[in-house]
């Protein structure tokens, strides 16, 4: 139940490591989901990455943190399939569902919990516009033939700069930028750029809209950026039909409260099992150590 190896707990028990290896692999084998435990009113779902190229699925409580289940693929058939085995009236019972946008989810969450509103989670609203910017900037940059020149090293050395939200900016300061190795006007820096490239500074710009219709939770400023947005055959377009796609969740969002800030969490500690192992050959026992930690976090003295 604790997050140490099966080396070092067979050091602890003056046993073999090959012993303890067998007997949770035979526990492992034995274990059985309970699709009888009553669901939350508020679920988090998530993926997790376990092995190399295959992905889980994992739900947990969104109020308590709790583990509910993780299964091993993430299909939307699959999903179907695994939530299926949860009584109707029990996934009746689940008011929220917050997810982030993988199509894979939003079709079988809708029909398996009938009654809950999906949200879309609010920090993949805003990286979706973040990794907009940052194609842009990199797709700008590689179009610099002088490696050496000012704008090149401005873009490459501080692209954190172009990514920070504006309000946390002193605009009255000049701020000193790597690369370039000299102090600057925030402002100065911006407009450098955008005299090179009109196309970074439209997605620069509804990327701080984005985040001020979030910081400020106006669902009413979002949905004036989605309708004057005009396409600029860059990466932002294809950010504006994925938020016009998932518009009502994306609402829900700006509405309601939760999040999956916990279920972050949840895969922190998830990978944090699989580092202390050094990895595991067979994701079954790597499936049990997670289920053994989490379902057991509160009851351990």
């Amino acid at each position: 139940k604790r997050d140490i190896s099966e080396k070092d707990i067979a050091y602890i028990l003056h046993i073999s490591h090959s012993k303890v290896n067998r007997l949770l692999h035979h526990a492992a084998k034995a274990y059985r989901t309970n699709y009888t435990k009553s669901l939350p009113t508020v679920i988090c779902v998530d993926e997790v990455l376990y092995a190399k190229h295959h992905y889980g699925f994992e739900m947990i409580n969104g109020t308590t943190s709790d583990l509910i289940e993780i299964f091993p693929t993430r299909t939307s058939i699959d999903i179907r399939r695994y939530l299926s085995n949860y009584d109707l009236s029990n996934r009746q019972r689940v008011q929220y569902v917050v997810t982030d946008m993988n199509a894979n989810y939003s079709a079988p969450l809708r029909v398996m919990f009938p009654n809950a509103q999906i949200i879309i989670d609010r920090f993949h609203i805003i990286q979706l516009a973040m990794k907009a910017v940052q194609s842009t900037r990199i797709t700008l940059q590689r179009t610099i033939n002088n490696k050496r020149s000012r704008v090149y090293k401005l873009l490459k050395s501080n692209w954190q700069f172009f990514i920070t939200d504006q309000s946390k900016i002193d605009t009255t300061q000049p701020r000193w930028f790597k690369g370039i190795n000299e102090y600057l006007y925030p402002q100065d820096a911006l407009q450098l750029i955008f005299g090179l490239s009109p196309k970074f500074k439209q997605n620069y710009k509804i990327y701080q809209a984005v985040l001020r219709a979030q910081r400020s939770r106006s669902f009413d400023e979002f949905s004036v950026i989605l309708s004057q947005y005009k396409p600029s055959h860059s990466a932002m377009d294809q950010v504006i039909l994925t938020y016009k796609k998932n518009l009502k969740s994306i609402r829900n969002a700006f509405l309601q409260t939760p999040s999956n800030g916990r279920i972050e969490g949840i895969n922190r500690r998830i990978k944090q099992i699989g580092r202390t192992a050094y990895g595991y050959g067979n994701s079954l026992n790597y499936f049990f150590r997670i289920r053994l930690q989490l379902f057991n976090r509160k009851h351990i003295n």
